[in-house]
């Protein structure tokens, strides 16, 4: 039997504001992205939430910060052990997960390899700061892995979500 764990925790949602200071409601990045974005025959709606877990506060926040802009629902989680706690509370609303490779504590393919077991309907995409040659090499993640390298475009990471939520799910 596999272990999955099974606690509760508050999840953290950051609010956009614009370049005033004022909030940018749901409404307003609704009309700036379409409804559906569209790889092949796949539609992913844009809809879809992704959960972000990185241990730089910084890379995390413009990571969230571009995952709204491309009009998608940002979760966070400053690491795996704090990820497994929001997956618990809410896996049933998240259809991927944005994290990291090397991680204190519960690093990145660990995490992927819990949420294969636990919950195996929500995607992984990694992302490290060296280019993946080199964290394949090293044993970080498979090579059939999703991947992006840090620093991306948002652009980048665009393509990479849509294609991510567009493809099969690995088991």
């Amino acid at each position: 039997m596999a272990w999955c764990p099974s606690s509760r925790v508050v999840t953290s949602i950051w609010r956009i504001l614009s370049s005033r200071g004022n909030p940018v409601s749901a409404t307003d990045g609704e009309r700036a992205v379409a409804e559906h974005h569209r790889i092949g025959d796949a539609q992913i709606p844009t809809r879809a939430t992704l959960l972000v877990v990185d241990d730089e506060e910084m890379v995390r926040r413009l990571a969230v910060r571009m995952i709204v802009t491309l009009g998608y629902r940002a979760l966070e989680a400053r690491d795996g052990h704090e990820a497994v706690r929001v997956l618990q509370r809410d896996a049933q609303r998240i259809d991927g997960v944005l994290t990291d490779v090397a991680m204190p504590g519960i690093g990145g393919r660990q995490l992927g390899e819990t949420i294969a077991r636990c919950w195996p309907q929500i995607r992984v995409l990694y992302m490290s700061g060296f280019p993946g040659k080199r964290v394949v090499s090293q044993g970080a993640i498979e090579a059939t892995d999703p991947f992006i390298q840090k620093p991306f475009t948002e652009e980048q990471l665009g393509r990479k979500v849509r294609e991510l939520l567009a493809g099969p799910i690995e088991q």
